[in-house]
């Protein structure tokens, strides 16, 4: 399998395809999964703008400010290689904070999914506690499902489904329910309800976005021994729904790690599409 690279929409990225799935990664102006496609089938992921489009990896860093998390996430790739196994995109250091981003991505032909690696190195001078943050753009008429399959040890007796539920959010958002062991989000319209964020402690680390006629199964393996951010989920969702946007997203956390300077923290995550 070789590469070119090419322009979609103003955007430039590489194609990888598999037989029953079509992913676009893009190097400029930022790196970003765009889109993620049954062949013949509309973009899953939808279109919602340019600065909320598709895949993108974030971080977390408890000292840091939140503009230079989104400094980092803006970063186009600063190096592209194409090989016969896949896709490696790297990007410089962030001047902020001092780390880079290298995704590696390719198809898993056994499952005829997409694979991404993403990997944050620091080269600050500095250690920084980080943890890896993927978070998938959804536009609007998107349904996630994220399985209840918490740890057996976790108390239930206050809270039998384990969800974290946000300051600004409310347990009786329209958008949200818990349906058969699941936890279920619509992405959709709720000026009445604002955003809405909420996670879950996954063993399995498997997440589900409905949309087009296709359904997209993401994985990220939990750590049972890890610490994860944001108060201990490793999958969360945020959906807004008012008259200027309306979107929702689906993130994986990796452990809080300890990056001393040259080290790294990294992050694997599994998409397989299926039709509905």
């Amino acid at each position: 399998m070789t590469f070119e690279p090419e322009n979609v929409s103003g955007r430039t990225g590489y194609w990888l395809k598999g037989s029953s799935i079509e992913a676009f990664v893009t190097t400029a102006p930022r790196i970003r999964l765009a889109v993620l496609r049954t062949p013949g089938r509309d973009n899953v992921l939808g279109e919602v703008n340019e600065s909320l489009l598709g895949m993108k990896t974030w971080l977390m860093n408890p000292h840091e400010d939140l503009t230079d998390r989104s400094e980092f996430s803006e970063l186009p790739a600063h190096t592209a290689e194409a090989t016969p196994a896949g896709l490696t995109l790297e990007t410089a250091p962030s001047a902020k904070l001092g780390l880079s981003l290298r995704w590696e991505v390719s198809v898993n032909e056994k499952e005829d999914g997409i694979i991404v690696t993403q990997t944050i190195q620091n080269h600050s001078e500095i250690p920084q506690d980080v943890a890896a943050w993927s978070l998938m753009i959804f536009s609007e008429n998107t349904h996630i499902d994220i399985p209840l399959d918490s740890p057996a040890h976790v108390e239930r007796d206050k809270n039998p489904y384990q969800l974290f539920v946000y300051p600004y959010s409310s347990i009786n958002d329209p958008r949200m329910s818990i349906n058969d062991g699941s936890l279920a989000l619509q992405v959709s319209k709720a000026p009445e309800s604002g955003a809405l964020k909420v996670g879950v402690v996954s063993v399995s680390g498997t997440a589900y976005a409905k949309r087009s006629g296709q359904v997209l199964e993401s994985t990220v393996s939990f750590d049972p021994e890890g610490t994860y951010p944001e108060g201990g989920p490793n999958i969360t969702a945020f959906v807004v729904g008012n008259e200027k946007n309306t979107f929702g997203e689906l993130e994986h956390m990796s452990p809080i790690k300890r990056v001393i300077p040259g080290d790294q923290v990294s992050m694997t995550q599994h998409l397989v599409l299926s039709q509905r």
